[in-house]
């Protein structure tokens, strides 16, 4: 039978042992600490320093102790913290902003994340979290300790591979239109092999004029471009515009002409549908065609009588070259009925009473001013 107090020292021993982490199974290495400074309209009343990451995320044991093979170490040691937890939080940030943030990025912390443009390989990394309250137009600029070798990615949506990579770029700096309610992560990654050290981070947050960056909408007959998040270009569109496209954009709204007419436009406002490179029939030689990766503007002509005659004027006021295209449907993969790769102009005589559709596509991309006219005899 045991001794009252010699049990209760026994108890008492086993305890402090317990608390003060004992069994020899290492050392506890503390979380990754950082530090936050915000300046301008967001600041507050003063610069914020602050733990990285805004959360506590508890103790770390490297699992690297002395334990002898009867001792179950491992049921003692918790995982190491991610770097996705580990994420400094540079929170909500608001026009006028500026934030400035050091971290530390240690080999030994290993590598969590893989970005797309790290083409060595990936090494450690760190990782910033933050938000916006409407768009804005972000500027990053890494500063990186000496030696140190790496890329920033940013994700929306998730830290993890489940993350929407907005841009991977080996450079310094890096603009970005950021929308409102998304949580971004920005990933500063050392190439494998690479040195680590102490990174800076300052981010500079001014209001968008549009968001997202590269959208389009209509604005009565023209399209409108958001353009880098800083300006908003307009272009003009042949027969107007709706649900963000220029009609005369695609098959499916193309431009009808039932008499003869004349388009006038900006060829910045279409995209590229077509490519007739592949088709000998699309050629004025027979052979395989050039090419077309300008853009396109589709034309329906719809009821064409056998012996009415067509012509196509895509050469006055417009220095591009040109693939005009009669399709009997809306695919390329069909082929031509009739096709001119040279000259910019087309003579069709209707052999079949239908519908066809003319493509006139740019042989390059382009930015001009276009007019083309369409002729239908009688």
């Amino acid at each position: 039978m045991w001794n009252r107090p010699i049990e209760s020292a026994f108890w008492g021993l086993l305890l402090v042992l317990g608390l003060g982490g004992g069994w020899g199974c290492g050392e506890d290495t503390e979380g990754r600490k950082g530090r936050v400074v915000l300046v301008g309209e967001g600041a507050g009343d003063g610069n914020t320093w602050g733990d990285a990451g805004g959360e506590e995320v508890g103790e770390v044991r490297d699992g690297e102790g002395d334990c002898d093979a009867e001792q179950a170490c491992g049921e003692d040691v918790e995982e190491p913290v991610s770097s996705c937890r580990r994420a400094v939080d540079l929170g909500l940030l608001v026009a006028g902003q500026a934030v400035w943030s050091e971290v530390e990025v240690r080999d030994d912390e290993g590598s969590w994340l893989e970005t797309g443009c790290a083409a060595d390989g990936s090494g450690a990394e760190a990782v910033f979290r933050l938000q916006v309250g409407e768009p804005m137009r972000l500027s990053f600029e890494v500063v990186e300790a000496e030696g140190f070798d790496g890329v920033m990615e940013l994700r929306a949506g998730a830290c993890g591979q489940a993350g929407e990579v907005q841009f991977c770029s080996d450079g310094e700096s890096q603009v970005f239109v950021a929308e409102a309610g998304v949580e971004y992560f920005l990933v500063v990654e050392s190439r494998s092999g690479g040195e680590v050290g102490t990174l800076g981070l300052r981010v500079q947050a001014e209001r968008a004029v549009c968001a997202p960056a590269g959208a389009w909408r209509c604005e009565e007959a023209s399209r409108v471009q958001c353009f880098g998040g800083v300006e908003e270009r307009i272009f003009a569109c042949a027969g107007g515009c709706e649900e963000g496209m220029c009609l005369g954009d695609r098959c499916e709204n193309a431009l009808e002409v039932k008499a003869s007419a004349t388009f006038v436009g900006q060829t910045a406002g279409y995209s590229n549908a077509f490519d007739f490179s592949e088709q000998p029939s699309c050629s004025s030689s027979g052979a395989v065609g050039m090419r077309t990766a300008g853009q396109d503007v589709v034309f329906a002509l719809p009821d064409l009588r056998a012996g009415q005659t067509v012509f196509v004027d895509a050469l006055t006021r417009d220095v591009n070259d040109n693939v005009i295209a009669v399709l009997n449907s809306c695919n390329v993969q069909a082929g031509c009925v009739a096709a001119s790769s040279s000259g910019d102009q087309l003579v069709w005589e209707v052999v079949e009473d239908g519908d066809y559709y003319v493509v006139i596509d740019k042989t390059t991309a382009t930015a001009r001013d276009f007019q083309y006219r369409i002729e239908i005899n009688p």
